[in-house]
């Protein structure tokens, strides 16, 4: 996966858009899922620790 990926990474570091990767769309980060993945980071750690 990484090496069909790498072109359109190095696009993104060398300030190109999302568009111009050829990535698929589905990888497109976005803000709902950052902090969706927060969430998950945060429930786990709690579980972990007995907090609610």
């Amino acid at each position: 996966m990484t090496v069909d990926c790498d072109r359109g990474l190095a696009s993104l570091i060398q300030g190109g858009t999302w568009d111009s990767t050829g990535l698929p769309e589905c990888f497109k980060p976005t803000h709902e899922r950052r902090l969706a993945r927060g969430r998950r980071v945060v429930d786990m750690i709690n579980v972990g620790t007995g907090v609610e």
